[in-house]
């Protein structure tokens, strides 16, 4: 696997997305196969792909930089919360994040773990 990242806008959320590019590329290739690619699906593709941009990591120091106009997008401002989320890092300001994980109750999540669990409660 290579060294180079895809980061764009989250399509769901306002965080930033940061995939493995050999891993977006399959991703697209899957989104590219989709049968219907009418205008809808075409509208959908571009404020999916919103923001895209490949992000190589540098090979002396390890790092990667992010567009300032996609830390705007996000709302970063001060502090970074970095999500591993499968096979991407969701990448979010703070506080929003902080928001985010707010909005569902311990009930609501409690619920869907034994839901997903099996009713087992274990993990």
């Amino acid at each position: 696997m290579g060294d180079d990242f895809v980061i764009k806008r989250s399509a769901y959320q306002k965080c930033l997305e940061l995939h493995p590019k050999v891993k977006f590329d399959d991703i697209m290739k899957q989104i590219m196969g989709h049968p219907n690619q009418g205008k809808q699906f075409q509208l959908w593709l571009r404020k999916y792909t919103a923001g895209l941009k490949e992000v190589p990591i540098d090979a002396e120091t390890g790092r990667l930089q992010i567009p300032k106009n996609l830390f705007d997008y996000a709302g970063i401002e001060k502090e970074v919360v970095l999500n591993a989320s499968h096979s991407m890092i969701e990448i979010w300001d703070k506080e929003r994040y902080e928001t985010m994980l707010d909005s569902m109750s311990d009930e609501e999540f409690e619920k869907i773990s034994e839901s997903i669990f099996n009713s087992s409660g274990e993990q």
